[in-house]
């Protein structure tokens, strides 16, 4: 389930998609797919329920596009991300907040 906010960037719509394996340390990730105009993710930040926080690099998203935050060490590419933590983040239950450079909620998700 998603419930996504009012965006800042004009026509901007960010939404986390999904959680892929969660518990799964070398396959766990969180898809965020951008469903309007352009948008400049640097500084938003993907936050845990539990408290953990991932602030995004410099990061452009085009209409339609997805990117995907893994939770585990890795090289970051135009699609892809890491985290960069050892342990898997996600569980059942688990809320994930996306905010952006502002604080305001862009989107959650509850891991079903």
């Amino acid at each position: 389930r998603t419930a996504t906010l009012p965006p800042t960037a004009t026509n901007a719509q960010v939404e986390i998609v999904r959680v892929i394996s969660p518990g799964d340390i070398n396959a766990e990730g969180v898809d965020i797919r951008n469903n309007g105009a352009v948008v400049d993710l640097t500084d938003w930040e993907l936050t845990a329920s539990t408290g953990e926080t991932y602030t995004f690099p410099q990061q452009r998203v085009f209409t339609g596009g997805v990117l995907t935050i893994y939770t585990r060490v890795g090289s970051d590419t135009p699609q892809a991300k890491f985290w960069g933590l050892d342990t898997a983040l996600w569980q059942r239950g688990a809320t994930l907040t996306l905010t952006d450079g502002s604080g305001r909620v862009q989107s959650t998700y509850i891991v079903p």
